[in-house]
C-alpha cells in the first residue's frame, strides 16, 4: 500500500473511532494519532513533501489563573474561530504544555503515547520516573463515571489532527481537477428524529433501480447514519458515519453534503455532515451512471416504500460538482433557512416527495401529489 492510500485509510479511520468517544475507540485512535504524528519520520510529514500544505494546528488558548501544582485542561479543541487560540506547527503541537503534576508537565506528545502505548497494552506498567508517569496519574485519579481527563484530550487532539489532514488528503487527491468532472451535488439541511426500530430510515434516495446506479442516505437500524452507493453492476458500497446522538446529533440541525464527480475513469466521492468528512477516488467507471438522470426521493427509498422521520429545512440539487466556494456559499444559505423556519418540514410515516417526471410514481405525479418541480 502505498504511503498516500495509507494516509487516506487512517484519516478515515480516526473519524470514525473519534466519532463515538467509548474508551476502547479513543484508545485505538492513538495508534492512529501516533503513525501519522509521532512515530518516525511522521506519515504526514512523508505525504505532505508532495503537496507543501501549510500544517497549521489550531489550539484553544487558555489563561492559568494561579500557578497549581497539579492540572490538566482537556479541553484543546477551539471550534470557533473568535475563541482565543494559538497556532502551532507539528512540532509545536506535540509539545503542547495541557497539564502539569509536582513540576512535571504533560504535553500532547505524551497524551498520545501514553494511550498508544501504556492503555494500548504494549506496556502495562507505568514505573516511577517515566516520562508517562504525570499522565498516567491524571488516568488513574479520573471520575468513575465518564471519560478520564486523559482521554478527553485524546478525543480533542483527534478533532484537531483531523482538521488539518483533510486539507492535506484532498491536495495529494486533486480533489480540484474533479470540479470541472461529471456528475452532481446534493446539500439538505435536516434534524433526524427517532424512527422505527426495525427498519432503515431513509433521508434521500437518488435512482430508480433498487439494485443498480442508486446513491442512499439513511439512518440503519443501528441507528447509524449510512452512505451508500450501488454501482451499474450491483455491488454495494456502505460508509457509515456513527450512531445518531454521537457525531450526527438527534433532534439537532445538520447539513449533508454529497458529491459525485468523474473525470476520465477516475470518480470522486465525497461525504461531509459535521465535523465528518469523507472522500475517496473509485478509479472505474462504475459509478458513471450514477444520478444519470437525476432522479431522487427525499423521506422514503426509490421505490416510496421506506418510512422516515426528521423535519427537513432546505435541500439543494444540481447536475453537476460545485467547487468549494460555491458548497460553502451553498452551506451558508442552508444554514439560513433553519433560522426562518422553527419547524420546517415535517416528514413521518410514508410521507415523502420526489424530483418531477420521476419514473417510479407518474401515476403519483399525474395525481399532483408532491412532486418537486
Amino acid at each position: 500500500m502505498s504511503q498516500e492510500r495509507l494516509f487516506e485509510q487512517l484519516i478515515h479511520e480516526l473519524q470514525v473511532l473519534i466519532a463515538v468517544p467509548s474508551e476502547r475507540n479513543l484508545i485505538s485512535s492513538s495508534r492512529i494519532l501516533r503513525q501519522l504524528l509521532v512515530d518516525g519520520g511522521a506519515l504526514l510529514h512523508l505525504v505532505n513533501r508532495k503537496v507543501r500544505a501549510s500544517l497549521i494546528f489550531r489550539v484553544r488558548k487558555f489563561s492559568e489563573s494561579s500557578p497549581l501544582s497539579e492540572w490538566m485542561n482537556p479541553e484543546l479543541f477551539c471550534d470557533d474561530n473568535e475563541a482565543p487560540h494559538v497556532d502551532l506547527d507539528l512540532q509545536q503541537f506535540l509539545a503542547h504544555r495541557v497539564g502539569m503534576v509536582n513540576g512535571k508537565e504533560i504535553t500532547i506528545r505524551q497524551v498520545i503515547k501514553y494511550a498508544a502505548i501504556i492503555l494500548g497494552g504494549v506496556h502495562f506498567k507505568v514505573d516511577s520516573g517515566s516520562e508517562y508517569e504525570a499522565v498516567a496519574h491524571f488516568h488513574a485519579n479520573r471520575d468513575k463515571i465518564g471519560l478520564s481527563p486523559v482521554l478527553v484530550a485524546l478525543r480533542q487532539i483527534g478533532a484537531i489532527t483531523r482538521d488539518v489532514l483533510i486539507p492535506v488528503r484532498d491536495l495529494l487527491i486533486n480533489r480540484k481537477k474533479f470540479e470541472s468532472g461529471k456528475g452532481w451535488t446534493a446539500l439538505f439541511c435536516l434534524d433526524i428524529l427517532p424512527g422505527a426500530l426495525d427498519e432503515d430510515n431513509y433521508i434521500f434516495d437518488l435512482g430508480v433501480n433498487e439494485n443498480t446506479n442508486r446513491f442512499s442516505v439513511y439512518v440503519d437500524v443501528r441507528g447509524e447514519l449510512t452512505f451508500r452507493i450501488i454501482d451499474r453492476n450491483g455491488a454495494r458500497r456502505y460508509l457509515r458515519v456513527s450512531g445518531v446522538g454521537y457525531a450526527v446529533p438527534a433532534k439537532e440541525s445538520i447539513i449533508v453534503t454529497c458529491v459525485c464527480s468523474t473525470v476520465g475513469d477516475e470518480t470522486l466521492l465525497s461525504l461531509r455532515v459535521g465535523g465528518w468528512d469523507h472522500t475517496e477516488i473509485v478509479e472505474s467507471f462504475v459509478y458513471q451512471e450514477v444520478g444519470n438522470p437525476l432522479h431522487f426521493v427525499m423521506g422514503s427509498d426509490c421505490l416510496g416504500k421506506k418510512h422516515t422521520h426528521m423535519f427537513w429545512y432546505g435541500d439543494f440539487f444540481i447536475a453537476k460538482p460545485l467547487a468549494e466556494l460555491e458548497l460553502a456559499q451553498v452551506t451558508q444559505w442552508l444554514e439560513s433557512k433553519t433560522g426562518e423556519s422553527a419547524v420546517g418540514l415535517h416528514y413521518q410515516g410514508n410521507q415523502f416527495m420526489h424530483s418531477a417526471g420521476h419514473p417510479n410514481f407518474l401515476d403519483r405525479i399525474n395525481q399532483s401529489e408532491n412532486p418537486i418541480a
